[in-house]
């Protein structure tokens, strides 16, 4: 590796120990130096799917007057509700959180976080909040950071993330 003075990008290349037993054995890679720097207005607009939390619901149909057992896979995910407010910048109401999923809440409350820097060590958080190039981890605890209206927002959230149900059915709530 290596940083020309004055410069802010790393360049360098990688071979590994034993190079015969992989297809790749090489690589080279550059890193831009990037400053992080708190910006409430970070949106959050990507889909949130947690892969490893599903629901399998079982139902029975009848095809061409044959009964058949189908299953679906109902995955831990958000709706579109998500994107109607920035928990860093609006405060919630009752109201408006009541009627959001458990993914909902959960993703709101932690955008407050990746705001902050927070290096999340949940592995479905981090990969979500590395698709948004604003999300930069570098902070292992953000709490004295946080704005009153990002503190009363997480603690609204806790109180309702804890009841709110974690999928939706099929015909809503």
């Amino acid at each position: 590796m290596n940083i020309s003075k004055n410069d802010s990008l790393l360049i360098g290349n990688w071979l590994a120990y034993n190079p015969k037993e992989l297809k790749v054995a090489t690589r080279k890679y550059q890193l831009q130096k990037k400053i992080f720097k708190y910006n409430p207005n970070n949106k959050v607009d990507e889909i949130f799917i947690n892969d490893d939390k599903f629901n399998v619901l079982k139902y029975n149909d009848t095809i061409d007057g044959e009964a058949v057992e189908n299953e679906f896979e109902e995955y831990f995910t958000n709706t579109e509700k998500l994107y109607e407010k920035n928990s860093s910048i609006d405060e919630l109401t009752s109201d408006f959180v009541s009627n959001l999923s458990k993914a909902d809440i959960f993703i709101l409350r932690n955008s407050i976080f990746a705001r902050h820097g927070f290096a999340f060590r949940d592995k479905q958080l981090r990969m979500y909040f590395e698709l948004f190039d604003w999300y930069m981890s570098v902070f292992g605890d953000v709490k004295d950071e946080l704005t009153e209206i990002e503190k009363k927002n997480i603690e609204l959230l806790l109180r309702y993330e804890q009841n709110a149900e974690e999928y939706y059915d099929t015909f809503g709530r």
